[in-house]
């Protein structure tokens, strides 16, 4: 300081010097070069406050909205005991609907990715008709279509599942 109590410009320097060699050298001399990041949310849970809640699936569609397309495309796949010609048909009909609501209704990318899957579905049942001298594989359908299910939505308990 100067005889009037003010700073001077070489004291400014001086400690602006001393705080930055501080801030580089001091965190490599005791944590040993490393800078530990403060602790995540996740690591905090028990501690004053619950757990947060899980986050929804990223990358894949809540099953609420398309409920009943759904279960009328799995009640085709899960309630026959065999499959005649026209199965194939009503199943990829409901896929093709299905991936339309949902191309319509979410966002771009996962839109587009899942609408791509269910499309991808319908016209690999659909291809099965298009034969027309043989009937859906029911097992190996259903076995699909929970592979794509999987893919494009997150869990329901209404799901149906070809081992019940």
């Amino acid at each position: 300081m100067d005889r009037a109590g003010r700073v001077t410009a070489g004291q400014i320097l001086a400690t602006t010097v001393l705080v930055l060699a501080a801030a580089i050298v001091l965190p490599k001399v005791v944590g040993h070069g490393s800078v530990t990041a403060p602790p995540e949310p996740a690591d905090l849970a028990g501690i004053g406050e619950p757990a947060p809640a899980p986050r929804p699936a990223v990358g894949r569609v809540d099953p609420a909205a398309y409920r009943t397309t759904i279960q009328q495309l799995e009640g085709e796949l899960y309630t026959q005991a065999a499959s005649d010609f026209s199965t194939a048909d009503r199943v990829s009909n409901f896929a093709i609907q299905l991936g339309t609501a949902v191309m319509r209704r979410e966002s771009r990318v996962l839109a587009t990715q899942a609408g791509q899957r269910l499309l991808g579905f319908a016209n690999r049942i659909g291809a099965e008709s298009d034969i027309g001298y043989a009937t859906v594989d029911l097992p190996r359908a259903q076995a699909l279509w929970e592979d794509v299910r999987a893919e494009v939505f997150t869990d329901a308990t209404w799901f149906r599942h070809a081992s019940r």
